[in-house]
């Protein structure tokens, strides 16, 4: 028998939303095969554009039910539900049933994502604290900070309450655990004068001391993935410096402490050090350190390039475009652009939210690829993307193709046809205001789609929309929280695995 904590513990992994849905063919009278298989058909297409959720069809035949309580369509009916949440039509004949199953399924995502956005989390998730190394008194703290070796320290203050607290204390926890960084964690619910000593008055609070001293405090979200980030991107240096040997590893995106490649790397190629140029970027590089991965390569040599001093983003994620260059009329403010720019995709993949909320968290419009058929040919879409010029200034780019519950939201919230494969442009005029254009996805090449997307703006409103940031901030909360609960779940199978 289970002990209430173990008990606990298996209901906060198991709690995890979306993980199955089901599409129900009512049938009033006889069953129709072609209906049938296309449900099917559907079903295997969500679980392919949404790698966390299984589905199930089920086929009820009213002639078959002595008791017909709930067969009160003259039609074939299509029901799709997961987790109380549910959205459904009458089939009014079978050429068209694909096309109304993927509106019921376009209605019942906009209805499940809204039910996640008003959720609270109640969940009991300090049920099982994983093993961390905490400071056991104030001056034990204070001479590992005072610590002036080269490394740096790492600090968590924070109380065993709520998602934000753990996804802190488990992250660092993993990274503190393991050896990949050094420090403590120090609870403020026991450790009081430890926390008041360090002037701490909000929990979580994540510090990296150099030399004695407060160097950076965690500025992000409280997610377990961006906070590791952070930690192993502090650790390396300011500014690395690379030799013609290392290039081609930081060119692949390949960044000491980091298991995958990077989907971002600076690169400041100059003769020299001496100048305006450098010193902005060594002044950016000490006040982001953690944010960027940021290097030199300082070489009389490259007096003989054609453009110097030059900043290049290396791009290795990028299937076209893997880098792009800045080298005339270099100032602090285009600096900074450029390299909070290229820490972006050329290519939003609406596959999350997370992506979603970012394509209108940028001060520019967005154009995305909507297409539910995933049949349309999106390269010119991709070419014209891979142009820094026109995807800096003009407008961010995205793209939904196939049955990406993330992708149908954003049709449910400006209210679309997803069915239509188009190209849609959404240009806020405020915060939450804006107006939308649609095109239909035809053969166009990449110069027609940039003269319709330098020139749309200036077209009468198609109709306004309102898109409520809130909830995409609410939903992007929950995302983080699923996404935990599945890296606790997959952690709990693998030590399941060891210990057998």
């Amino acid at each position: 028998m289970r002990s209430p904590v173990v008990a606990a513990y298996f209901l906060l992994l198991s709690n995890i939303c979306a993980q199955h849905i089901n599409i129900e063919v009512t049938f009033n009278k006889n069953t129709d095969d072609i209906v049938v298989d296309i449900a099917r058909a559907v079903a295997a297409e969500i679980e392919q554009g949404n790698s966390f959720s299984s589905t199930s069809v089920s086929v009820r035949n009213c002639n078959s039910y002595e008791d017909e309580e709930g067969c009160v369509f003259s039609n074939t009916y299509v029901n799709i539900s997961s987790h109380g949440v549910f959205a459904g039509r009458p089939i009014e004949e079978t050429p068209k049933a694909r096309e109304q199953i993927l509106q019921v399924f376009v209605e019942f995502t906009g209805r499940f994502f809204s039910s996640q956005a008003l959720r609270e989390d109640d969940a009991d998730w300090w049920v099982r604290r994983p093993a961390a190394p905490h400071a056991k008194h104030l001056e034990q703290l204070v001479h590992l900070i005072n610590d002036r070796s080269e490394h740096y320290t790492f600090v968590l203050y924070y109380k065993p309450d709520g998602y934000e607290n753990f996804a802190a204390y488990y992250a660092c926890s993993e990274l503190l655990h393991s050896g990949d960084a050094r420090g403590l964690v120090v609870d403020c619910s026991e450790e009081k004068e430890i926390c008041e000593h360090q002037a701490v008055e909000t929990t979580p609070a994540l510090i990296a001391y150099s030399t004695g001293k407060a160097y950076k405090h965690y500025p992000h979200a409280m997610d377990a993935f961006l906070i590791q980030d952070w930690i192993k991107t502090i650790q390396n240096p300011v500014i690395t410096k690379l030799s013609e040997a290392s290039v081609p590893y930081y060119r692949e995106g390949m960044v000491p402490g980091f298991d995958s490649p990077r989907p971002s790397v600076i690169m400041f190629f100059a003769a020299t050090r001496d100048s305006d140029t450098f010193r902005n970027y060594e002044r950016f590089a000490h006040e982001r350190h953690g944010d960027f991965h940021l290097t030199e390569l300082i070489d009389q040599s490259i007096e003989k390039w054609a453009h110097h001093p030059a900043f290049v983003a290396m791009k290795p994620l990028e299937k076209l475009s893997k880098a792009n260059t800045l080298y005339e009329g270099i100032t602090y403010e285009s600096m900074v652009e450029f390299v909070e720019e290229n820490l972006h995709p050329s290519v939003h993949h609406l596959n999350n939210i997370q992506n979603l909320l970012n394509i209108f968290s940028m001060e520019r419009p967005a154009v995305i690829f909507l297409d539910i058929s995933n049949s349309k040919d999106i390269l010119p879409f991709s070419s014209l993307a891979a142009n820094y010029a026109v995807r800096s200034k003009v407008a961010v780019f995205a793209a939904s193709q196939g049955l990406s519950m993330s992708g149908l939201f954003l049709a449910h919230i400006i209210k679309i046809d997803a069915t239509t494969p188009s190209y849609i442009f959404v240009n806020s005029k405020n915060e939450s205001l804006g107006c939308v254009f649609t095109r239909e996805i035809t053969n166009e090449n990449e110069s027609e789609l940039e003269l319709w997307l330098r020139n749309v703006k200036d077209y009468e409103c198609e109709h306004a929309t309102t898109i409520d940031m809130d909830i995409l901030v609410s939903l992007r909360e929950w995302e983080r929280q699923e996404n935990l609960r599945r890296l606790l779940r997959n952690k709990n199978v693998s030590d399941h695995h060891e210990e057998l």
